[in-house]
């Protein structure tokens, strides 16, 4: 196959990399005719291997895609609607850099999926609100989920990551530095639309409960058909707003909430009578509550300074040395990971590229996962012997 030349001179400046260094990082011994080829004038092909490809792609930060486009496009990271505790903080550059890893993965895994023949599943976009309920709740069999919340979040992330979205969890796109970790005020979630593969970002640090949540609201947005690019404050508002009833109304329906109720108990207690009865948090319900005029802004209020003087819950325990594989596969989503590994092992991606895109330092972590690539539960890839 014969790369772009003007994608790859484009790229390469866009990098800040020298063609050399590129060259002899693919090619090695054989870096010289890929010079070559790059610095003609002439137009002249050069026929270069899947996998080398794939390294060219990886290196310069591009989807695979793009090498065979006339000129690269213009890079336009977006910025979609995001869950947030603190609306008024600036959005972080470790949250942009997060954002622009999600869109690279989404599409390498966009251009696998259409390799292996499959079709777009999300090509249908709603804008009704009971329509979109509807739609979530078929999706993900929330009827019958199981009633405990641990066992609840896996099976809808297992779902929906069967059904080729990419669920991404992560506190931190940078496991060495612990200065990048993304705050939840920065970001609890976020999602980019795709027709093919649309991504969900979950913050690790959050509850599995509002986990639940912030997959509820994203789904509204990929469903809604967009990104939610922020535009004005106006339109954010009202799509957050309008993917929050939806997320709520799944949750906990206004019909259960008002048969729930006693006015007899306070506040507190039936907000933790109704907690054991659906998988909504203590926040969501409150905020259901307040919705629908069952409490007031005052109550509403004052329950909040309680929630915030509540001790803060650590859901995950601190990463150690036997974690880091299952961490790297939950950071990449299950789907991707396995991939990855399908197209390393079919010598389509060389081990230093594949450990690339799933961000692994050490060769240990990657013959780990490899192992457990097996046992994934995505059915539909490429079967090879492990």
């Amino acid at each position: 196959m014969t790369p772009s030349v003007s994608v790859i001179t484009q790229a390469l400046e866009r990098s800040n990399l020298s063609l050399e260094y590129v060259a002899d990082f693919v090619f090695g011994n054989e870096a010289k005719k890929f010079i070559a080829f790059v610095k003609s004038s002439n137009n002249s092909n050069l026929d270069i291997k899947y996998k080398d490809l794939s390294k060219i792609a990886n290196k310069l930060q591009i989807p695979f895609g793009y090498l065979f486009l006339d000129k690269l496009p213009k890079e336009n990271t977006k910025i979609p609607e995001l869950r947030r505790k603190n609306l008024d903080l600036p959005i972080s550059n470790v949250l942009k850099e997060s954002i622009k890893n999600s869109e690279y993965k989404q599409l390498w895994y966009k251009d696998y999926l259409i390799s292996m023949g499959e079709k777009e599943n999300f090509t249908q976009k709603h804008n009704n609100k009971d329509d979109i309920i509807k739609s979530i709740k078929g999706l993900i069999k929330f009827d019958s989920l199981p009633k405990d919340i641990y066992k609840a979040t896996q099976k809808i992330i297992s779902t929906l990551q069967n059904k080729n979205f990419l669920i991404f969890i992560a506190s931190s796109i940078d496991r060495k530095s612990k200065n990048k970790k993304i705050a939840m005020d920065d970001c609890r979630g976020y999602c980019l639309y795709d027709s093919y593969a649309p991504v969900i970002f979950l913050n690790n640090a959050d509850s599995p409960r509002a986990k639940i949540f912030t997959i509820l609201h994203e789904l509204a947005h990929i469903l809604y058909g967009e990104n939610g690019i922020t535009t004005s404050n106006n339109q954010h508002s009202k799509i957050e707003k309008f993917c929050n009833e939806i997320a709520s109304e799944i949750l906990v329906p206004k019909k259960f909430i008002i048969e729930k109720w006693d006015r007899n108990l306070t506040i507190i207690e039936n907000i933790e009578s109704i907690e054991k009865e659906c998988l909504a948090s203590k926040e969501a319900i409150a905020t259901k509550a307040i919705n629908i005029k069952i409490i007031s802004q005052k109550e509403y209020d004052e329950y909040k300074k309680y929630l915030e003087s509540l001790p803060i819950k650590k859901y995950f325990p601190p990463h150690n040395e036997h974690k880091i594989p299952r961490r790297i596969i939950k950071e990449n989503s299950e789907n991707f990971t396995r991939a990855i590994i399908v197209q390393t092992l079919n010598n389509n991606l060389d081990f230093s590229t594949a450990m690339g895109y799933l961000g692994i330092q050490e060769i240990k972590h990657f013959n780990v996962i490899k192992k457990r690539a097996k046992n994934m539960k995505n059915t539909y890839l490429i079967q090879i012997s492990f």
